[in-house]
């Protein structure tokens, strides 16, 4: 999954419940998978702060360094959550 946004407001937890309930309830894949270049401290920061484990690293595969490969499994994904499902609900 690639995500931008242009400020900081954008991005809410009903957003990433939707997003993810998506991919996990619709989709029914068992893996959300994200990516990161070595160099982007931001980027990588927004990945371990949603959950995301660091699945690799692939040597010099980006266009600062290595790339990073993310993911987060449905068992650990907290955003379907009953206290994220409840506020789409409302």
């Amino acid at each position: 999954m690639n995500i931008a946004g242009d400020d900081r407001g954008w991005l809410s937890p009903e957003f990433l419940a939707s997003v993810f309930g998506y991919c996990f309830n619709q989709l029914k894949v068992q893996k959300v998978l994200g990516q990161a270049d070595s160099a982007n401290v931001h980027g990588i920061q927004f990945h371990t702060h949603l959950g995301a484990k660091l699945e690799a690293v692939i040597k010099d595969a980006a266009r600062l360094g290595d790339l990073h490969i993310y993911s987060i499994a449905r068992n650990d994904c907290r955003f379907l959550g009953e206290k994220y499902v409840k506020r789409l609900s409302a």
